[in-house]
């Protein structure tokens, strides 16, 4: 495996409901299977915040419903030479750092 990705595969994924016979469900596989970690969950849990590789190439944050609809960037510095990896919501708001 050494420096190969071949073996691995991100996703977003819920488990429910949580007991032994609850069921996977994939919510996000990105294309080309790019990391996607860091998950942040709202505190309602309706909403995720996680980095993944943007249309620029560089790290950009998305917000996606908790049930895989609506995935969007932020809008953030949106530049060449910017990376956005951080972010998390704060009760009633979002808080981004970068």
């Amino acid at each position: 495996m050494q420096g190969s990705s071949k073996f691995l595969t991100c996703a977003v994924v819920v488990f429910s409901p949580v007991r032994p016979d609850g069921e996977m469900r994939t919510l996000l596989r990105p294309a080309g299977g790019c990391f996607v970690g860091d998950v942040d969950v709202d505190c309602d849990a309706g909403r995720l915040l996680f980095p993944m590789p943007g249309d620029h190439g560089c790290w950009q944050v998305f917000d996606m419903a908790a049930d895989g609809g609506n995935l969007q960037p932020l809008p953030l510095i949106h530049a060449p030479d910017v990376s956005n990896y951080a972010a998390c919501y704060i009760i009633g708001q979002l808080a981004i750092a970068r």
